[in-house]
């Protein structure tokens, strides 16, 4: 069976010489995410996610930049997706759409509950 691209990019960028480290590393942690994810979908914690690949040498980063790649790329993924179509009887060859999930928008109350005071006294308060 055929690795993935992601699987393959990742394996070149680990390989390839260069002066930065944060595309090798982002690499590193892309190959293990599918690992990562289900260990957080067991109940684990990232410290412990992270503290287990670090002493078994799988990553060498920080932990900082751990829990980045973690938010950005599991816990918190874009959710914009940008498709680039072509249309067949159309002037421009190349077109770009984006699109966005539909959130349901709550309408918030900013008024404090409770009492409210009127100046203007009812005559049905005042009996």
């Amino acid at each position: 069976m055929s690795k993935k691209l992601t699987e393959l990019i990742a394996e070149e960028e680990t390989k390839r010489k260069q002066k930065g480290t944060g595309v090798k590393n982002r690499a590193i942690f892309l190959v293990l995410r599918e690992d990562i994810k289900e260990a957080l979908e067991d109940g684990w914690a990232l410290k412990q996610i992270y503290r287990t690949l670090h002493i078994q040498k799988k990553i060498t980063f920080s932990y900082q930049t751990f829990v980045n790649y973690a938010n950005d790329l599991i816990l918190k993924p874009k959710q914009s997706l940008v498709i680039i179509k072509q249309e067949a009887n159309s002037k421009t060859p190349w077109q770009e759409q984006t699109i966005q999930p539909t959130e349901p928008k709550t309408k918030k109350s900013y008024e404090l509950p409770g009492f409210k005071f009127d100046p203007i006294a009812k005559k049905e308060d005042l009996i």
